[in-house]
């Protein structure tokens, strides 16, 4: 059975239970799995009985000394942010800790765009995202903002990666299969303008959601729980079907095929995975529902996830909106 913790909000470790002294006079206290807390940097409380921090499989020395070098930095903006790159880069095949720039920077035109993760030698850029991470739910502004943002970063070539928060809960194989898979079907020419900033001072924009400007440090603690608070309201209850142990265990985690991705069928779409995911480069689920009506689910929006495609129904993965709208697919508004 998976561990589980409790945090609260403002803290920067983690408990063994609620009824504990240290919590009495606590708000707002949540529930997570070991893995997670440990992956997103916190450490266990010295006053009560809290299991202690499990020896790592992930990755190899390299990567968790660079993991803990961003941290130490401030290079996290959030709790989930490290959990990913401890839980899921750190043993993704095929790219090392030198390979990835954390919060860099990329310009297309005259406009800046901030990226969570980019891999330069393979062209790709990965984001941590989605519903929930800042309690609720995209709306379609949201969407159409992000789909706008990575429509400008695919014309330099670039391939645009999502992962929401429950994905990096629940699903790091699932994550590492596509990431090893864009990297695997890399073709186009890299750009070479991925920078990672140097540490600045002043204010960002955090709504913002596309466009950059100066980057501000942040404090990593108070991020770590405060985003971690948010998004646990939504993950929490899928929890306890993930593996308190490796990660790296074939029998608890879903497994999905390390192949590259589907050939598309289409001008823009192609076929989903297995288990009914869609593959890198072709996000956006294209569902038909029980009342036969044709809806485009983009990744961060509320039934993104527990969305499943199937060729053999009519539905397919396309590459973005305007993909899907043109095989009479209509935008989710939620």
């Amino acid at each position: 059975a998976m561990a589980m913790v409790f945090v609260t909000q403002t803290g920067s470790r983690y408990h063994a239970s609620t009824d504990m002294r240290c919590l009495e006079n606590a708000s707002g206290t949540l529930a997570i799995s070991l893995e997670t807390a440990v992956a997103g940097g916190l450490r266990p409380c010295v006053t009560c009985d809290a299991p202690a921090v499990p020896e790592s499989t992930e990755g190899d020395r390299q990567w968790l000394r660079a993991i803990d070098d961003w941290a130490r930095t401030g290079v996290f903006e959030s709790f989930w942010e490290q959990a990913f790159a401890r839980r899921v880069l750190a043993s993704t095949p095929g790219i090392s800790s030198d390979d990835v720039e954390p919060q860099g920077y990329i310009s297309v035109g005259t406009e800046t765009y901030k990226v969570d993760f980019s891999v330069p030698k393979a062209g790709l850029v990965i984001e941590v995202d989605g519903y929930a991470k800042d309690g609720v739910p995209l709306t379609a502004s949201d969407v159409e903002r992000r789909n706008r943002r990575d429509a400008a970063l695919q014309t330099r070539g670039l391939t645009v990666l999502h992962f929401s928060n429950a994905q990096v809960q629940q699903e790091p194989l699932a994550c590492r299969a596509q990431i090893a898979a864009a990297v695997a079907a890399k073709v186009a020419q890299v750009p070479t303008d991925i920078a990672q900033p140097v540490p600045q001072t002043g204010d960002t924009d955090p709504s913002s959601g596309d466009k950059a400007s100066a980057p501000t440090r942040r404090s990593p603690i108070g991020l770590l729980i405060g985003l971690a608070a948010a998004t646990v309201v939504v993950v929490v209850g899928v929890m306890l079907a993930v593996n308190s142990g490796s990660s790296e265990s074939p029998a608890v985690l879903p497994l999905v095929a390390p192949s590259t991705v589907a050939a598309p069928t289409s001008e823009g779409s192609t076929a989903p995975l297995a288990g009914g995911a869609c593959p890198a480069g072709y996000p956006i689920k294209g569902n038909i529902n029980k009342s036969g009506d044709r809806i485009a689910h983009s990744p961060g929006q509320q039934y993104y996830e527990e969305t499943k495609i199937y060729s053999s129904d009519g539905e397919g993965c396309f590459a973005d909106l305007a993909a899907a709208e043109a095989s009479g697919f209509r935008a989710s508004k939620r």
